[in-house]
């Protein structure tokens, strides 16, 4: 029996629930859990005045301040949040804890932290009917971007956002909340992100705890990002694996039988159903589809077709257990565990920083060669940051003696670049963070050559709008060291090309456990 007191006394103080910033219309709904929803007045009118807080140095230190009363405040409703969502959507309390709201918590502290300014194409949070609670989170990164933020949602999710904006608002921010019938459409929902909607892949392989590797996906988490849709194990331990789910659970019993033709095998325990050799088109979200592999180089291959948003490598070898974790381009990575979230506040950027790129992805339109950029920004990235630093000099060198240096005040280049990656080394493991480019162009609305080299040294492609006739040479000098830079053409087309200034960086986090988790 789940304990929901704290949630039912929540909604029995607010029998009817109200936007927050709107007005009421005549209009509402009865939610799962029978509560009075009033559908709001409001438009989805995206507002992109960028915030004033980075005028003055005060107001950065106040909203870092509320941002860590906002934390606080969610800590100590933390079983509040996770009893709504679990009425509400059915979500077990302890997935919403250790999961959700450890990320949420370490997301706003890393805000806080880090007091970044930012530009997005949206102050909206839209919180749809499959939307995971950790999507709240985000709200603090678009405080620091807008003068305003806005949560929509939708009756499932309307008394778990009512909670969070409060608090939003108890710690000072500006947030409000509406509640709407239907979700707008919008790329930037993470309903739409396509790196959330690839869920988790378990990997099994010849040399691991196997037990420990099928009490995990066993009582894995059950929604999207974080459910494990798929398992890879190795070939050679594939009876080893049917022997202990069988054992597990009573065959053949409680699953769909249309599918009786389309697996050669089928277990079903708890609320998951596990398909050996599944051949049909799709499956629901309570199944989970187990596969053979052969090597190590077939296990790769596998990765660039499902491309899963996370991974759970099981391997005791731990040349072999880098060599997937690393050489694979999903973001969040546990060896020998699963749905750990503890390291440095930024491991929570392993989630965050996808919505920070969607967020932020700007579409400009160009009558340039998209294809010869992006092979010469491909080239560029490829180089070792010394010879980077070489060969801008060599152009900023030529500028000089072109008596362009002193006009232009060109700065000059700072080699000491932080790459932004990190490790955290604990008595059970070891957290290890890297900064992966997403975006290699970024976008310069305004001219800022000092910003505009250190983007270069990062190994970036950069895109001016306009640039003046002595800033064009110093450009067309940088060109010739091989330089990737654009500054003709980037508007008077129907083509659109991608780009941010202030979101490049996703980030891949490695967590792997020292320990075993011996299995019953």
């Amino acid at each position: 029996m789940v304990d929901t007191q704290k949630a039912k006394e929540y909604m029995k103080t607010n029998e009817v629930f109200h936007s927050l910033g709107y007005s009421d219309m005549d209009e509402y709904a009865i939610d799962a859990c029978g509560n009075k929803i009033m559908y709001s007045d409001y438009q989805r009118n995206i507002d992109l005045f960028t915030s004033s807080v980075w005028e003055e140095e005060s107001s950065v230190l106040t909203l870092s301040n509320n941002l860590k009363a906002l934390a606080k405040l969610i800590e100590g409703n933390e079983l509040l949040f996770a009893q709504i969502e679990y009425m509400a959507r059915k979500k077990p309390t302890n997935e919403s804890v250790n999961i959700d709201l450890k990320l949420i918590v370490q997301n706003i502290l890393y805000v806080s932290s880090a007091m970044t300014k930012k530009r997005y194409t949206s102050n909206v949070v839209a919180m749809q009917g499959g939307s995971p609670l950790c999507m709240l989170g985000f709200v603090a990164q678009l405080v620091c971007s807008a003068q305003r933020v806005v949560v929509e949602a939708v009756p499932h999710t309307a008394v778990l956002c009512h909670l969070f904006v409060t608090l939003c608002r108890k710690a000072g921010l500006n947030v409000s909340l509406a509640f709407v019938k239907e979700p707008f459409s919008a790329d930037i929902d993470c309903e739409q992100i396509k790196e959330m909607q690839r869920g988790c892949i378990c990997v099994v392989t010849e040399r691991s705890d196997v037990e420990s590797a099928v009490h995990t996906f066993i009582a894995s988490a059950t929604q999207d990002p974080w459910r494990i849709r798929r398992v890879l194990v190795q070939e050679s331990i594939v009876e080893r694996l049917k022997h202990i789910l069988e054992w597990k659970s009573k065959r053949n019993s409680s699953y769909d039988g249309s599918m009786a033709l389309e697996c050669s095998s089928a277990y079903h325990i708890k609320e998951k159903l596990f398909l050996f050799e599944y051949s049909g088109l799709e499956h629901s979200d309570g199944h989970v589809v187990i596969e053979a592999y052969r090597t190590v180089k077939e296990l790769l291959s596998l990765f660039n077709i499902y491309k899963p948003f996370a991974v759970s490598l099981w391997c005791s070898d731990i040349s072999q257990a880098n060599e997937i974790a690393y050489g694979i381009d999903s973001t969040v990575i546990w060896i020998n565990d699963y749905g750990s979230f503890e390291g440095p506040l930024k491991s929570s950027q392993a989630f965050y920083s996808i919505i920070d790129i969607s967020y932020a992805k700007e579409r400009i339109r160009h009558s340039f060669d998209v294809k010869n950029l992006t092979n010469r920004a491909l080239n560029w990235s490829k180089l070792d940051v010394s010879e980077r630093y070489k060969l801008l000099n060599v152009g900023i060198g030529k500028a000089e003696k072109a008596g362009l240096s002193k006009s232009l005040s060109i700065p000059a280049i700072d080699s000491n670049i932080e790459d932004g990656n990190f490790v955290k080394v604990t008595n059970v493991g070891i957290c290890v963070g890297i900064e992966m480019r997403d975006i290699p162009f970024v976008l310069f609305r305004e001219i800022e050559i000092k910003s505009i080299l250190t983007c270069l040294l990062q190994g970036f492609a950069v895109v001016l709008p306009s640039v003046t006739e002595s800033l064009g040479v110093v450009l067309k000098l940088l060109e010739e060291e091989g330089a990737p830079v654009v500054y003709k053409g980037v508007s008077g087309s129907e083509e659109c090309l991608v780009t941010s200034q202030f979101s490049q960086y996703k980030v891949k986090v490695v967590r792997t456990n020292f320990g075993t988790i011996f299995a019953n």
